[in-house]
């Protein structure tokens, strides 16, 4: 599990702004969280991993792609 001290002070991994890494996460844990069978392991286990992720998802126009019907279905 990644430390605190691997996150900015902003929250971000690289810097005070989200970066393509930041989204790279977000979509590798948001495929786990969205599977049933391991989202509640992930939220019981990588706390850190899932708050970074709701940052993500918080984002403007994240937050309206992710509302959207273009995003795409689990498979």
């Amino acid at each position: 599990m990644l430390a605190n001290s691997c996150f900015s002070s902003a929250g971000w991994f690289v810097g005070p702004r989200p970066s393509v890494v930041d989204f790279a996460a977000f979509d590798l844990v948001d495929l786990h969280l969205r599977e049933p069978q391991l989202g509640a392991a992930v939220r019981g286990r990588f706390l850190q991993l899932v708050e970074h992720h709701g940052r993500v998802a918080e984002l403007a126009g994240v937050r309206e792609c992710l509302a959207s019907d273009s995003r795409h279905k689990v498979v």
